[in-house]
């Protein structure tokens, strides 16, 4: 399968899907950052995926909790915490296929961690989310307590590192760091009024993301 990003204008994002029907390819969309201004969606960057679902995550639609979110570096960046947790999410309703996010640490966590809720429902209550600190990257559910579903001592990496989770429409899960598994699971539950992906960060170091999608 063959990868690469492009920028590319509304006009050719519709030409895009016009070949992708004619010739039968399927395109995936996802944000990486590199150029969106935060009150443009202009332009969209893409991959090929082998797959049928279009998504788009504009810059501008993220919004901001808590905390001083950049891009102008052309990643998202999460500071170091310095009172307060970084908190921003994004509208998403993904909840079967892959999702993935391309993320490190400027330095190794010696303190705190980084929260990717994947998918969270409206009010913040319950969620799938992978966690990682100095020794851990898990795969967790909260549905009013926190439930570890995958764990393993692969700690979130300092230079790009892709984590990707799959899940099926029966429930098998599996977690993933730079294509190798870190486990796999069964777990039915899934959340309802899906709404967003949230990212938190209460680490010691600043959290890169470079970016992020998913494939149904």
């Amino acid at each position: 399968m063959a990868i690469f990003t492009q920028n590319v204008s509304s006009a050719d994002v519709a030409n895009t899907v016009l070949n992708a029907i004619v010739f039968g390819d399927d395109w995936l969309l996802y944000q990486d950052f590199v150029d969106r201004k935060t009150t443009s969606k202009d332009g969209i960057d893409y991959f090929y995926s082998g797959n049928k679902t279009w998504r788009t995550l504009a810059q501008g639609d993220w919004t901001t909790v808590s905390g001083a979110q950049s891009a102008a570096t052309g990643n998202l960046v999460f500071p170091a915490k310095v009172g307060a947790d970084e908190d921003a999410h994004i509208a998403s309703d993904f909840f079967t296929g892959s999702f993935f996010i391309y993320m490190y640490a400027a330095a190794a966590y010696t303190s705190g961690n980084t929260v990717v809720r994947f998918i969270c429902d409206l009010g913040n209550t319950r969620f799938w989310y992978t966690y990682h600190k100095q020794n851990e990257t898990s795969l967790r559910k909260f549905d009013g307590g926190a439930t570890t579903i995958i764990t393993d001592a692969t700690a979130l990496g300092t230079t790009e590192q892709k984590i990707e989770v799959s899940r099926d429409s029966s429930g098998n899960w599996e977690l993933l760091a730079d294509d190798v598994s870190l486990g796999t699971a069964t777990d039915a539950y899934m959340v309802t009024n899906k709404e967003k992906i949230y990212i938190n960060h209460s680490g010691d170091q600043d959290c890169i993301i470079k970016k992020l999608g998913w494939q149904e």
